[in-house]
């Protein structure tokens, strides 16, 4: 149980606070790709408002903006890892949870096959996960990603006339 305090120089008493270890109880996502700056939204009950609140996952603490005592997002870099996520009201004493993260590295592309008018984009690579929930952009349109496997993925395409266009996989 944490607590802050806070003494006069000339005082034989101090105004401290204790800190109830703060309860996670749910974390969106659960599983996402690795990425230099993620957002992690947080719920559960006594987190604290006074600016030291963290989540922390695998060895990385990332900072938080708690909204209220049970809500709060996070910011940082994550890392492929399948780890239990704790927290902490303090920055130091971090409380276990049974809340897991799956971060999965970002997928590879080796070959795409661009399509005739109509047909599909098929991706050749790595690292393609159906718990990803991937999605295709090609030029404006956006689309589910169907995934026949790991390394194999097709876009379905909605142009009806030749030319240049963009392609991302996002999730």
């Amino acid at each position: 149980l944490p607590i802050s305090a806070e003494c006069g120089d000339n005082s034989s008493s101090a105004l401290f606070t204790y800190l109830a270890d703060p309860v996670l109880e749910a974390i969106e996502p659960n599983v996402a790709i690795e990425a230099s700056a993620s957002t992690i939204t947080v719920f559960g009950e006594r987190f604290s408002q006074h600016g030291h609140f963290r989540l922390r996952i695998g060895y990385t603490a990332l900072s938080c903006d708690v909204f209220n005592s049970s809500f709060a997002t996070c910011s940082g870099q994550i890392k492929p890892i399948i780890t239990e996520v704790k927290v902490s009201n303090d920055g130091h004493n971090f409380v276990a949870s049974s809340v897991l993260l799956r971060v999965h590295a970002r997928p590879r592309f080796i070959q795409i096959h661009p399509p005739a008018v109509g047909f599909p984009v098929i991706a050749v690579g790595s690292g393609f996960r159906t718990d990803l929930e991937l999605q295709c952009r090609v030029g404006p349109s956006t689309m589910g990603a169907a995934i026949a496997s790991s390394t194999y993925l097709r876009c379905l395409t909605t142009f009806k006339s030749a030319g240049m266009v963009t392609l991302e996989i996002t999730d």
